[in-house]
């Protein structure tokens, strides 16, 4: 939040913030930086920061492509008491001077109770890059919306508020409080890894450039310009488009009651409520049914808005359309939840006219509203489709071309599902559709297709969208971890990077397991054989049966019974570990969970420990047990495992009879009846077991990372292969500091 960033950055504590310095001091202030160290001297809650908005003069719908639009303007935050905290990022400073003081700004107590949500939008015309006003609206949980006009210019600056070319690295600090990479400066910056000066050089020369072009617009001054009143407490808000016109929709707020439509200047349009009575579902028996849905609770909403370029008939001229889609979801007066659908073409609401086609026409949008009820009270046309899809957040593909995925977040908080929302892909088509609504999957034959579980609850998740890498989802957990997600591809649902402070282990266990790898190989070099001294093999033999696992108990049973159970175990260890990787059991086991997910009887079950929800439990603790039981078999306990099939073809012939027998236990006679079945299992077992852990053992035994189209692609020895693509993601994911891989050497 503010008070954390500006005591990371150094920076003198702003007047607007005096208040809450004095009732925190610096020193705890500092310790809110770093997870667990400060549980109980953090402030109360009215001291928190609620919402959080990136200004910039990109607006809904802008192509990715176009840097003019990329600029950024200040961060906006608001807080459990009301006040909202404006962040300028043009400042330049440096450690000795005051600048830091104006970097800083504060509208205090503007809601009388927490600020929930902040949505901004970039106003101009399309040429105007030189200067750029935002406006800014807030959703308050004292039933009211706050707009504000933030004036800002264009800065001629270097953002080294975000990029401190005073700061000294400090690889301690790096590795134990910011994951090692959140004080990189910009002469740190080097190409793919590569450590030739040349192409740190050219890396920095690009990287300067690109700042130059994309610098931060500055703050100038902030108007409250509308008020916004509502019912209930407005739980978030979002901007759909920039359109001046006063019947078209650009702003949403959301409460219990539905989805708020205003124009831009903040009059109300209507009222969208996830209420029909004839939403169509695909039922699993394959048959159309339509049933009533009547939400009585809004809880959540997502919004998106595409561009798309068309012809006018008239004029022969290439149009820039605006479509957008608004999710919804509630829950009806049974308790079942619900996800509504609207579209948008321009700001217009899509009607559904008598042949079921979709029509966005503001008259037909008029009409349809002047049918609903008075002015201030009127409802919003039907939804055009409504799922029944669980969760308590949502959020929706970002992509500029269509909107393929939704995500939610499961009742026990720790899990983010993901289910498509698309039926057919847009350019796919002989005559393409008129927007993204037109292209929606019918309710019913939408599936859950990724989870993606934390091992703290998760607090709030946002879909991003790259121009090059494509749909991510970033999801922030109580713990202070943020994870960020792949979500398209063969490594869809995979984790690419974690942004969080080191736990005391992740700084040690790296070190240990380069200690432990070393003690295995070393102490095959005092072996019985060589003539050390007798103190010298007394200490290689203890260090070897740590290392090794090889730790034996006296117990009263015969050696050749302990062979066999060892043999045995070994076996079957192998034999798990490519089962489960050749035939993709975990894959399968993931498919079946969503599956129950997906299924009625989970849906209709209200109770925990009804049957379906027993099941997934069931299930989901299995598939996590299999994780766990491949991570230490393709790990730590590879060598115990070889180990165990060396020893059985470790023989020695009797002086007496000149039998061969096993030396572990000399009752058996080597390459004879059970053994010599066992050595040939291990002969056809072990080649495969050994091409099977490679990718398993790059990728920290992580069988995630793993899937069954990786283990396939051996194409090990190319950068582009499946393999190595694994073992530099499962490598840099989390930034180790002075012990972090280089992605070209991770699978080296």
């Amino acid at each position: 939040d503010a008070y954390d960033l500006v005591v990371a950055l150094n920076l003198p504590v702003p007047s607007c913030l005096h208040d809450a310095a004095q009732a925190i001091p610096k020193k705890s202030l500092k310790s809110r930086l770093f997870r667990g160290k400060a549980a109980k001297s953090l402030p109360e809650p009215e001291f928190g920061i609620t919402a959080v908005k990136m200004t910039s003069a990109s607006r809904p719908g802008d192509d990715l492509d176009d840097k003019r639009r990329k600029r950024n303007g200040p961060i906006v935050c608001g807080t459990a008491h009301g006040s909202l905290y404006i962040l300028d990022l043009s400042v330049e400073y440096s450690l000795d001077s005051k600048s830091g003081k104006d970097a800083v700004f504060c509208l205090p107590e503007q809601h009388t109770s927490p600020i929930n949500d902040i949505a901004a939008l970039a106003l101009g015309t399309e040429g105007d890059v030189a200067t750029r006003d935002v406006l800014v609206l807030t959703a308050g949980a004292d039933n009211k919306s706050i707009m504000f006009r933030l004036k800002l210019r264009e800065a001629d600056n270097h953002p080294n508020f975000m990029f401190p070319t005073d700061v000294d690295r400090n690889w301690i600090i790096d590795t134990l409080f910011f994951g090692g990479g959140s004080r990189g400066n910009i002469g740190s910056v080097r190409a793919d890894g590569d450590a030739d000066e040349t192409d740190a050089t050219q890396a920095k020369t690009e990287r300067h450039a690109d700042l130059e072009l994309n610098n931060y617009m500055a703050y100038v001054a902030c108007e409250k310009t509308n008020t916004l009143q509502h019912e209930y407490p407005v739980l978030e808000c979002a901007a759909l488009l920039d359109r001046a016109e006063v019947d078209r929709a650009c702003w949403v707020t959301l409460t219990q009651e539905g989805a708020h439509l205003w124009n831009r200047d903040g009059v109300k349009l209507a009222v969208l409520r996830a209420e029909t009575s004839s939403a169509k579902l695909f039922t699993k028996a394959r048959q159309m049914t339509e049933r009533a849905v009547a939400c009585r609770e809004h809880r959540s909403m997502a919004s998106v808005t595409k561009t798309k370029i068309v012809e006018d008939p008239q004029t022969g001229k290439d149009e820039h359309r605006k479509h957008s889609l608004l999710f919804v979801s509630g829950v009806d007066a049974d308790d079942k939840e619900h996800v509504a659908v609207w579209g948008f073409e321009d700001g217009v609401l899509g009607v559904r006219g008598s042949d079921r086609s979709l029509t966005y026409d503001r008259k037909a949008m008029a009409r349809a509203l002047a049918a609903s009820g008075p002015e201030q009270s009127r409802t919003g046309p039907v939804p055009l489709v409504v799922y029944d899809q669980k969760g308590n957040m949502l959020d929706i593909d970002q992509s500029g071309l269509s909107t393929t995925f939704a995500v939610q977040l499961r009742g026990d908080l720790k899990t983010v599902n993901m289910w498509n929302t698309e039926a057919v892909s847009i350019g796919k088509l002989a005559i393409e559709p008129d927007g993204p609504a037109s292209v929606l999957i019918c309710p019913g034959h939408e599936q859950i297709q990724v989870l993606m579980s934390h091992t703290s609850t998760v607090c709030d998740f946002k879909v991003i969208e790259d121009k090059e890498d494509g749909p991510a989802l970033i999801t922030g957990c109580s713990a202070g971890d943020v994870y960020l997600w792949d979500m398209e591809g063969p490594d869809q649902g995979q984790v690419f990077a974690r942004l969080r402070s080191l736990s005391m282990i992740e700084i040690l266990l790296p070190p240990m397991m380069l200690l432990v790898t070393a003690a295995q190989v070393l102490s095959f070099s005092f072996g019985p054989s060589i003539p050390w001294n007798e103190d010298v093999h007394r200490t290689a033999k203890f260090v070897h049966s740590v290392s090794m696992v090889d730790i034996k108990v006296t117990v009263e049973i015969e050696r050749e019974t302990v062979f066999w159970i060892q043999a045995y175990f070994t076996v079957t260890c192998m034999l798990f570990v490519q089962v489960c990787a050749w035939l993709g059991l975990p894959e399968m086991l993931d498919r079946a969970l969503r599956d129950i997910y997906d299924g009625e009887s989970f849906r209709n079950e209200r109770s925990s420990f009804a049957p379906a929800h027993l099941l997934a439990t069931v299930v989901n603790a299995a598939l996590a047990t299999m994780y766990i039981v491949i991570q230490l078999l393709t790990t730590v306990l590879v060598v115990p495992v070889l180990k165990a099939c060396a020893e059985v073809v470790d023989c020695v012939r009797d002086e007496a009879t000149g039998e061969l027998l096993l030396a572990a236990a000399q009752s058996v006679q080597c390459y004879r009846g059970s053994h010599l079945q066992l050595v040939v299992a291990l002969c056809i077992i072990i080649p495969p077991f050994i091409v099977c852990i490679v990718p398993f053992a790059v990728t920290s035994g992580d069988a995630r990372y793993v899937p069954r189209d990786t283990l396939y692609d051996m194409r090990f020895w190319k950068t582009s292969g499946a393999w190595q693509l694994a073992a530099a993601r499962k490598a840099t994911d989390l930034h180790l500091g002075f012990l972090h891989i280089r992605p070209t050497e991770a699978f080296r």
